[in-house]
């Protein structure tokens, strides 16, 4: 099944990756996906 969620992130470095840090509010949903593999869009706001 397929869920969109919109929310405003940061990007963030950690050593030679980029991190995008998720809301905590967001949490609950997204901590059902660990390990997987998910489409990012990033657009400037």
């Amino acid at each position: 099944m397929t869920e969109i969620l919109k929310f405003v992130a940061t990007i963030v470095k950690q050593g030679d990756m980029r991190v995008l840090i998720i809301p905590k509010r967001l949490h609950p949903k997204i901590s059902k996906r660990d390990g997987e593999q998910v489409k990012v869009i990033v657009e400037e706001i």
